[in-house]
């Protein structure tokens, strides 16, 4: 069946903890303000995004991280995200896993199914009136990050995992 895949893509958001009791049944551990209305308060670590991952690269695939991102309205959280998942897939990187790309959850703050406009996704904010973008620092950061990717994953991804 994976010979007729030509990559595995993934959009990575949140975790669930899936386990089993004493008594064999199935607990499912989910961020209770995952599924309240008000917030979108995800469990999210970069270093869950290297798990996965690693643990995908076993099909031998070229991977794709299709969408990630962190839903906040604190941008310096977003930039420690950030910087941590460059972290992750520099060490990816230098574990010779096959990373074809990488995409950003969202350019701008935009309208989410059930949300709104409450929840911050994007790298730069949106004038809902007058339709004009402003980058947030984070925006900065990303394309820091890209830049130093392109200079230094090729030749010594460990590097890039230093930041």
């Amino acid at each position: 069946m994976l010979n007729h895949i030509d990559f595995i893509g993934i959009n990575f958001y949140t975790r669930i903890v899936i386990g089993l009791n004493i008594r064999q049944k199935l607990l499912v551990n989910l961020n209770p303000n995952f599924l309240d209305n008000k917030s979108l308060n995800f469990l999210q670590d970069p270093s869950d995004l290297f798990l996965i991952v690693k643990r995908l690269s076993r099909f031998n695939k070229p991977i794709i991280i299709t969408e990630n991102g962190v839903p906040t309205s604190d941008d310096k959280l977003r930039q420690i995200y950030l910087k941590g998942i460059f972290q992750s897939l520099a060490k990816l990187l230098a574990d010779k896993v096959n990373i074809m790309g990488y995409y950003h959850w969202s350019l701008i703050d935009n309208f989410e199914w059930g949300y709104g406009f409450k929840v911050k996704f994007g790298l730069y904010e949106f004038d809902k009136t007058t339709y004009l973008r402003y980058p947030k620092e984070s925006s900065k950061v990303y394309k820091s990050l890209i830049a130093n990717a392109r200079e230094n994953v090729l030749s010594n991804p460990t590097r890039l995992a230093n930041l």
